[in-house]
């Protein structure tokens, strides 16, 4: 079986391949356009039959997944900001703020900042009512410090 337009038939497929990319969530799809593309150039230059358009279409899929992925899925990926380092980038960071539910780890207590109560976290107990300094921030939830011992509950003293 012969293809009547190889070349259109590859830069098709390739284009279908990069399509079906934006919603495949494993970037491989990607790399079998690659394929599909280095197909088409070759066939424009070397005219050949369909299964040696299939074994390079093949090779130069895995050949390019193999060797690139990795280093493309970090481009096309971007860069997160969330990590434990970010936490200190929060605007909150460095208020103080009141206790409304004591805080006794590793259990989670409540802390109003702004008008809003946000969960807080702290290493050492911290009573209902203490100010606390906020420390860092990961999504909704405050990491805190007491800003002097008699803020620490009763059972620490």
């Amino acid at each position: 079986m012969n293809l009547p337009y190889p070349i259109l038939f590859w830069i098709f497929n390739g284009a279908v391949f990069f399509v079906l990319e934006l919603f495949a969530p494993a970037f491989i799809l990607f790399f079998f356009g690659v394929g599909a593309w280095i197909t088409a150039g070759t066939v424009w230059f070397w005219p050949l039959q369909l299964t040696g358009q299939l074994t390079v279409f093949l090779v130069a899929s895995l050949v390019s997944l193999f060797l690139l992925r990795r280093t493309l899925r970090g481009i096309f990926r971007g860069k997160t900001a969330h990590n434990a380092a970010t936490t200190t980038f929060s605007p909150a960071v460095g208020a103080l703020a009141e206790v409304l539910v004591a805080i006794e780890p590793p259990v989670e207590g409540q802390i109003k900042f702004q008008g809003s109560f946000w969960r807080a976290q702290s290493d050492t107990p911290i009573a209902q009512g203490a100010t606390v300094r906020i420390i860092g921030q990961d999504g909704l939830l405050m990491r805190v410090e007491a800003l002097s011992p008699d803020t620490l509950t009763k059972a620490e003293e």
